[in-house]
């Protein structure tokens, strides 16, 4: 409840209308010592009635806004707004709301546009990686980045880029494919080597591109329009790394068997089942799920890609896993951008790329707060921070250290202040972390950081839409805590109020005439007629019919009748409704799939329902008589002054 609760909270405050008319803020309500003006009854009542004014929707709001302004205030009163639950869940509602505040929406376009563009090419790709941590000192970097250059000088002089990659790449994958990755496409690289590629004419050779993995060289081999994604079949003779050149030429020949299988007309999916290594796909006739480039190793890759027609059939290839013998069974392009917009995002969101959305932030509030750092002050600072701090062992004077080291806005920190935040957190840190690479990357969270808080600060005073809605979500919190102490949870464990309220107001919660009926339930037509027979019997005699006895002359070696005696109500049971409502039996009925007798056994008078046969109607009256009596004390409690001139204003 508690969800639907804060939905329709949420569904009438977005997008809403504000309207601001004339002395929008005089005093409209008084309740107690709070004030309430006429901008704020206007700005939630035009939510509410699409800005319709007359005086009798006027008056009827003001009494509900009234309402609801006395539990507010009421809750406030008993210091709900201040308990452990309450704050969390305020806090946490007021995060999600502040989020779409804390970023630039045009770089999700600019991202998004970048991304599906690129989706619409594929890249072969080769690169020489000279390894360096992300936390090296700037000295080592150089030293990494300095052999990398070496590198790219060699291979633009003349040497051959295999050769070069095979004799100097730190990428373990080296040996196998002497520096080829493959085929690539968007959202499949480090944006940095994505970025690198991408503007690389083809053949020529990059600059040292930096990732967190080190210094790539890199090459593009071929650029060529995307192929889409396929879905294949494929039939896998597995080869283990350590197997024997008997064992292989074994496994190529039962490969080449079954392609011969194919091409005499065989069925590939069944193929599949009978002599496929790979079980999980042979269970289902081979089939793969669908991949784009980048997804299998490059033979299998280039293999699929290369089949043209539905149902074409590769040649027996070879990858490092074993032999293949591949089936087309479906190929797709690359979809419009409005069909794939979502998921692309989302794939985004997860990306390095998106890093760039919080630069970008930080750029813009640094700009619009003119924010500045002082260099000599923070050069200080970093020059007095060593290793020691990493122990523990290291103190600054405060006084030593005041000078002022970031300013924006209104907002001042000194050398001190930087240091003291990390002092805090300083058991978090790794102490393998050069101190340099370590200052550098924590100064550029603290600003980052310092200046996203200072903007959550400002969000309420910068977007009067987020203000509003924060409240919302507070006033809607609270009542709800409330109201549902005092009506909700109330009317259900208050089971003592509620069999009083039940026993005041029973001749509310009355049945219809209604009718106790027997379905007897039968296997076939032969056990209808018996037991229809049998019925009749005791009628004839003016006996009561006796169910048991029925049930065990039928029932003799097996369930062929189930009997179901129960009480009806008009528009309950079609089929009951359809009969006449009288002591009787019916002709034997066929529905559906089911044959059954009614019975008619009894007609029975209007009567009050049991407290348990009406109970969720008595909770909810219950809950609206507790909600009346509520808001009459609260009335009685609270002095209540409309400004009746103000009032009139709206209506006219």
């Amino acid at each position: 409840m508690k969800k639907l609760l804060l939905i329709f909270i949420t569904s009438i405050l977005i997008n809403s209308f504000y309207i601001f008319a004339n002395n929008a803020d005089s005093i409209l309500l008084t309740i107690n010592d709070e004030k309430i003006t006429k901008s704020e009854f206007l700005r939630i009542y035009s939510k509410n009635n699409e800005n319709v004014y007359d005086s009798k929707t006027v008056d009827e709001y003001m009494e509900l806004f009234i309402n609801f302004k006395l539990k507010v205030i009421e809750a406030e009163r008993l210091g709900l707004d201040t308990t452990e639950t309450f704050v969390n869940e305020f806090n946490g509602y007021k995060k999600q709301l502040e989020e779409p505040y804390l970023e630039l929406k045009e770089i999700d376009d600019i991202l998004l546009n970048e991304a599906y563009s690129r989706l619409q090419k594929e890249f072969n790709i080769s690169h020489i990686l000279i390894q360096c941590n992300r936390n090296q000192a700037p000295e080592d970097t150089l030293e990494a980045y300095n052999k990398a250059l070496e590198i790219r000088e060699r291979i633009v002089k003349g040497e051959d880029f295999e050769v070069i990659a095979r004799a100097t790449s730190e990428d373990p994958s080296v040996k196998q494919n002497g520096g080829n990755l493959g085929n690539f496409t968007a959202l499949q690289l480090l944006y940095p080597f994505e970025n690198a590629a991408y503007n690389l004419p083809v053949g020529e050779i990059s600059m040292p591109v930096r990732t967190r993995y080190g210094y790539h060289i890199i090459k593009v081999n071929n650029r060529r329009d995307a192929n889409g994604e396929v879905k294949v079949a494929h039939i896998m003779i597995v080869t283990p790394k350590d197997i024997s050149e008997d064992s292989l030429k074994s496994a190529k020949e039962r490969a080449d068997k079954i392609y011969q299988k194919i091409q005499n007309g065989e069925d590939f999916g069944e193929l599949a089942k009978m002599y496929s290594d790979d079980k999980k796909s042979g269970r289902n006739k081979g089939e793969l799920s669908w991949f784009g480039v980048g997804r299998m190793v490059p033979p299998f890759e280039n293999a699929a890609f290369a089949l043209k027609n539905i149902g074409d059939v590769s040649p027996v290839i070879q990858t490092q896993f074993g032999y293949h013998i591949i089936k087309l069974l479906d190929r797709k392009g690359i979809a419009p951008l409005e069909q794939i917009k979502d998921d692309l995002m989302k794939r985004i969101q997860k990306d390095s790329r998106s890093s760039k959305k919080n630069i970008a932030f930080i750029n813009h509030l640094k700009q619009e707060y003119n924010f500045t750092v002082d260099s000599a002050a923070k050069a200080d600072l970093f020059n007095a921070i060593d290793t020691n701090f990493y122990s523990g062992n290291l103190e600054l004077n405060k006084d030593e250290f005041s000078n002022i080291l970031i300013k924006f806005d209104n907002v001042e920190i000194t050398q001190y202040d930087f240091f003291n935040e990390l002092a805090s957190r300083k058991q978090k840190f790794k102490k393998w972390v050069p101190i340099s690479v370590f200052l550098d990357k924590e100064f550029e969270k603290y600003t980052s950081n310092i200046l996203k808080e200072f903007e959550r600060s400002k969000l309420s005073e910068k977007y009067p839409e987020f203000k509003y809605l924060l409240e919302e979500y507070h006033d809607g919190i609270l009542l709800f805590e409330l109201t549902d102490s005092m009506v909700w949870s109330k009317a259900v464990i208050d089971t003592i109020g509620l069999k009083n309220y039940y026993n005041k107001n029973v001749n509310n919660y009355m049945w219809d005439e209604r009718v106790l009926a027997t379905k007897y339930y039968c296997n076939n037509m032969e056990t209808a007629e018996k037991v229809k027979g049998m019925i009749n019997k005791y009628l004839k005699k003016k006996k009561e019919v006796d169910k048991n006895t029925i049930l065990s002359k039928i029932n003799t070696d097996t369930v062929l009748l189930t009997i179901e005696t129960k009480k009806y109500a008009k528009n309950q049971d079609i089929i009951i409704d359809s009969l006449k409502w009288k002591p009787g039996v019916s002709d034997i009925i066929k529905d559906k799939d089911k044959i059954f007798i009614v019975q008619i056994e009894q007609l029975i008078n209007p009567e009050p329902k049991t407290i348990d046969e009406a109970r969720g109607l008595i909770i909810a009256d219950y809950q609206n008589f507790l909600e009346e009596k509520w808001i009459a004390e609260l009335r009685n409690k609270y002095n209540i002054e409309i400004n009746n001139e103000v009032l009139e204003t709206i209506k006219n």
